[in-house]
């Protein structure tokens, strides 16, 4: 038994010397990008724009980027200063990104005075560029006029990775890499414990023939 563990030791040693690099390499890969371009999406890169009335307050809110699926998700909060029965939301989204979810892009819904609403939109970012998200809600009926908007510019990198890469993101992708490779190591010691023990079995076997 000492000897078995001393194999599976020795084995998953190997392994994660062998897998570290490959590793490693991808937590430090970055976007093949001159500075100069890379200064030309920053550019692009603005903080959010939002235009309000007093009936229909906006505000936006970005989440970080999962860093495995690198879905983002951004939110538009509206807080209703009128009852409404039919304030229509769209989300257009522009550029380099594509929307996860259609159904979120398009909906109607009723306001009350001193309610507060969030509105979810998420996209993927594909490749290099920017992607423009724009969101508008607006009344209709007797409070036509009301309308309140909020509009924003990132730029992604090759990898999908919203730019400029945020300390959260970052600590984010390097706790995937983690458990991605003690995923790994645990299917490759559990296999190996599995058939050193269908080894050990046949020798057995074997040995009473």
């Amino acid at each position: 038994m000492q000897n078995l563990f001393s194999n599976l030791f020795i084995l998953l040693l190997i392994f994660v010397s062998l897998l570290s690099p490959a590793f490693a390499q991808e937590a430090e890969s970055t976007d093949p990008l001159t500075d100069t371009e890379e200064d030309k999406l920053f550019e692009e890169d603005r903080p959010a724009e939002i235009t309000d009335v007093q009936a229909l307050r906006a505000e936006f809110k970005q989440y970080t980027q999962d860093p495995s699926s690198k879905i983002a998700k951004f939110e538009m909060i509206l807080k209703s200063n009128i009852d409404s029965d039919r304030i229509r939301v769209t989300w257009t989204i522009k550029g380099v990104s594509n929307a996860v979810n259609e159904a979120q892009l398009n909906l109607t819904l009723a306001v009350k005075k001193g309610g507060v609403y969030t509105l979810p939109v998420e996209v993927v970012p594909i490749t290099t560029g920017v992607t423009e998200i724009y969101g508008k809600a607006q009344a209709f009926g007797a409070d036509a006029n009301v309308v309140a908007t909020v509009r924003k510019n990132f730029a992604s990198n090759s990898n999908g990775e919203i730019l400029p890469l945020t300390e959260d993101f970052n600590s984010k992708k390097n706790m995937n890499l983690i458990i991605n490779i003690l995923k790994i190591v645990f299917v490759v010691l559990l296999l190996s414990m599995i058939g050193l023990f269908a080894l050990k079995k046949a020798k057995v076997w074997y040995k009473k023939d």
